[in-house]
């Protein structure tokens, strides 16, 4: 019998606007992921997203939203 995943520890991660859209800040998966859509996303490492890490710089965060990563494959 194949053992089922277990559902990922929820995080409270940084939210970030964005073009007038909100990202959450997922620096373990470098990535800026929509907080609507998360197949939505900007890599840290891209252009796009050193671009948002320099504009980061000095940030003083007052928004946050609870994550719960991915859930494909998941049994509940």
């Amino acid at each position: 019998m194949e053992e089922s995943q277990k559902l990922p520890e929820p995080r409270l991660l940084p939210v970030l606007e964005i073009h007038g859209k909100e990202f959450v800040i997922d620096v373990e998966s470098r990535k800026f992921r929509d907080v609507d859509d998360s197949e939505n996303a900007v890599k840290m490492h891209s252009v796009e997203g050193r671009r948002i890490v320099r504009g980061m710089l000095g940030m003083e965060w007052r928004v946050y939203r609870v994550d719960r990563g991915q859930m494909a494959g998941v049994e509940v």
